[in-house]
């Protein structure tokens, strides 16, 4: 297997952002029809209805993007 470089940055060129956009559209176009997105969210109440995270996300043919995830910060756990 050919040796991979990995790059972080926090100012990426955009060069870079339009090719991994580029490439991102084409994959998604193969792999189902774009005009057929459905929305799709999951949310979570304590027991008395308050809502307390959730999750926003988007389908198509059998594929599924999550765009947002959220948890109220009263509810994180420390693990110490």
């Amino acid at each position: 297997m050919e040796h991979l470089l990995w790059q972080g940055t926090d100012a990426p060129a955009a060069e870079d952002l339009a090719a991994v956009d580029r490439g991102l559209d084409l994959s998604n176009h193969a792999a189902a029809d774009l005009g057929a997105v459905r929305p799709l969210a999951c949310f979570a109440r304590s027991a008395d209805g308050q809502l307390i995270g959730g999750a926003v996300a988007r389908t198509w043919g059998r594929c599924c993007e999550l765009q947002q995830l959220w948890v109220d910060e009263n509810q994180l756990v420390q693990i110490v």
